[in-house]
């Protein structure tokens, strides 16, 4: 982490990017594969698009990982964040996702 994240936070040591995190739990739930990343926003937006990368191969837990692009340090949803924290994206709702990737059992292929 940077010097003043640290001392603005009170933290210390290193962190991991999203794709970082994917693939850590990926290796962990012994997907040896290589992820599928596809566009799931319309093809309109062109400022603000989302991405789904899945690491699954039906015999593992699966790994899911959404990508707004171009979007700003917000929880994607129905409302906007304010603006000094970027872009908002309301094209997919971060709370319904998670509940459907759970109500599928732990986005096991169905």
């Amino acid at each position: 982490m940077s010097g003043w994240a640290k001392k603005a936070f009170k933290v210390g040591g290193s962190n991991c990017s999203m794709p970082q995190t994917a693939d850590y739990f990926a290796n962990r739930n012994g997907f040896t594969g290589e992820p599928t990343t596809i566009r799931i926003s319309s093809p309109q937006s062109t400022r603000l698009w989302i991405s789904r990368t899945l690491y699954t191969d039906g015999h593992h837990a699966a790994v899911q990982l959404l990508t707004i692009h171009g979007g700003g340090h917000t929880i994607p949803g129905p409302k906007r964040a304010p603006f000094v924290l970027g872009r908002t994206s309301t094209e997919v709702s971060a709370a319904d996702q998670i509940v459907s990737y759970f109500a599928i059992g732990a986005g096991k292929n169905s």
